[in-house]
């Protein structure tokens, strides 16, 4: 995932053998630097999406022996780990929807779908259990809604606007 305020990418990975990265960082999108495994810690803990929006990266992932699904940042560096609920297994996918105001996000075990409007400090499940195994991306689903096609009319928008200011100047 990419910050624009921090100016950096974001890329997750599964931790397996010796390898201590399950999260690293790049200021060009070309080099990375391993950050550790702050979350998604374990034997085959790792790292599924992650997304940045509202100030926030939040990442969502699996861990075996620290079993963090949800994990936040401000900063890109230092992160905070957000708990497991109401998933059982693992946390698949992350969005921000600025029309809803929320996150939300997928995965598998006791629901598939959840969200957040504290920034994803703490979640609550919606939607019950559609899928019978697991959800794996939630920008898909809500990327065929009617409210995405909204906000990306709404966005081309501000981009228009904000265009045309810049050259009025």
């Amino acid at each position: 995932c990419f910050s624009e305020d921090l100016t950096y990418y974001l890329a997750l990975g599964q931790r397996t053998g010796g390898a201590p990265n399950t999260i690293s960082r790049s200021t060009n999108g070309m080099t990375f630097t391993g950050l550790g495994q702050p979350v998604f810690t374990g034997g085959s803990g790792r790292g599924n999406d992650c997304h940045y929006d509202n100030g926030t990266f939040v990442l969502v992932g699996s861990g075996a022996s620290s079993p963090h699904y949800f994990a936040t940042s401000l900063d890109g560096v230092t992160y905070t780990p957000r708990g497991t609920t109401p998933f059982t297994t693992a946390a698949h996918s992350v969005v921000y929807s600025r029309y809803f105001v929320k996150w939300l996000a997928c995965g598998e075990g006791s629901a598939n779908f959840a969200q957040s409007v504290n920034n994803g400090v703490t979640w609550t499940s919606f939607g019950g259990t559609v899928f019978t195994t697991r959800c794996n991306d939630i920008y898909g689903y809500v990327r065929l809604s009617q409210v995405n096609t909204k906000r990306s009319i709404h966005e081309q928008e501000r981009v228009r606007r904000e265009t045309a200011e810049k050259y009025a100047q």
